[in-house]
Order: structure tokens, then sequence, then C-alpha cells
């Protein structure tokens, strides 16, 4: 059990990425070694050039393998090779008949803005009949941002959707067993992919 918001930083960190589009930008998470990652559909939409920044001086090509808007959930590929201190996080493996994102839960997140330090949030989870949302605010660079348990495990994304710009978006948490679908597509595309990532780094 990890709670020093130090700790939880330098263990975390380095499988939280941020996710750039033409149009806006916000945070991903790895979530396999081979180099997929986890983020928002709406961060990434209406976008033929993608972009992943892993830290200040790292940022590559991505491509977009499969994506889902009705869940807002995008899984990208990037080459691994181009981040060897980058890791996969760990996914929660729910229990049969629970549910990993539960009210009341005590859960925090890391978030990636560009050219910044990655930041760390906690609070807890709070079910409100329509959905599942955090105690604390959510900027749109926190979209697609891994929620995580008390262990370290991921159990969702944080969600942020902006309302036709017309007024502060709604925010929740998209739990992980949602995108398990559509990870297990992404994992059989790759599969059979014949295009790969760039490894060439970008400025």
């Amino acid at each position: 059990r990890i709670v020093d918001e130090a700790d939880l930083l330098k263990v975390l960190s380095d499988g939280v990425v941020n996710v750039q589009g033409e149009l806006t930008q916000g945070t991903g998470s790895i979530v396999d070694s081979v180099g997929l990652i986890l983020t928002s559909q709406h961060v990434i939409e209406r976008s033929k050039e993608l972009r992943v920044q892993f830290d200040g001086s790292k940022k590559v090509a991505a491509k977009l393998v499969v994506d889902d808007p009705d869940l807002d959930l995008a899984v990208l590929w990037v080459d691994p090779s181009t981040c060897p201190s980058c890791k996969a996080l760990a996914i929660v493996e729910p229990k049969s008949g629970s549910d990993s994102v539960l009210d009341g839960a005590r859960v925090f997140t890391i978030s990636s803005p560009l050219a910044q330090d990655k930041t760390l949030t906690k609070g807890t989870l709070r079910n409100t009949g329509n959905g599942i949302s955090p105690d604390f605010k959510i900027a749109r660079i926190d979209a697609g941002a891994p929620v995580f348990n008390t262990v370290g495990e991921m159990i969702g994304l944080l969600k942020f959707v902006d309302q036709n710009g017309s007024r502060p978006g709604a925010s929740g948490v998209i739990r992980v067993q949602d995108s398990q679908v559509l990870l297990a597509k992404a994992r059989q595309i790759i599969k059979e992919a014949t295009a790969f990532p760039s490894a060439e780094m970008l400025p």
C-alpha cells in the first residue's frame, strides 16, 4: 500500500503520458508493454496527427489503433523502444460480481500537462446516480488521466466533456473494465499490423 505522494509519483508516473491531438491535449495511460496507450476519445477526435510526450525531452508520433466515441475511449500505439524507462500500469482485476469503482472509495490520479511536471491529486469517489464522479475538480488536461486505488492499481480514467464551449464540462470516471473489449481488439489489430509507429523523436 502506497500512501506518500512522492512515492506515488515516483512509482507510477512513468506510465502516464501527455497525449496531443491537433485540436486539444489530454493525459494517457500506458496499459501494455507493446506500447498501447489508453486515453479519452474526444482528446484525439478529428486529428490526423497524434503525438505522445513521455517527459520534457521525449515526444513521438502515435498511431490510433481503435476508438469508441460512445465510451469516450481510444487506444493509441507508440514504439515502446522510444522510452525505455516507461512501464505499463497495473490494471485492477475486479472480483466476480463486484465493482472496482465504489462510492466513497479513496483514490488518486496523475495528470501530465504539456511542458509541466506530472501532478498528483487525491480524493474520493461519489456515486451521483448518473455515474461516478470524483470530489475534486477536473480540468481539460485531466481527460484520460488514470484513476488509481490505494494500492496503485488503475481502476478508471477521468472524463471531461466540454459541452459546446458554453459551460463547464461534465466530468466523471470511466471504469477501466469498460475498456477491456476495446483493448482486446487493439491487441489483435497490432498483431496483424504491417505498419508500425515511428521511433523518430519529434522536436
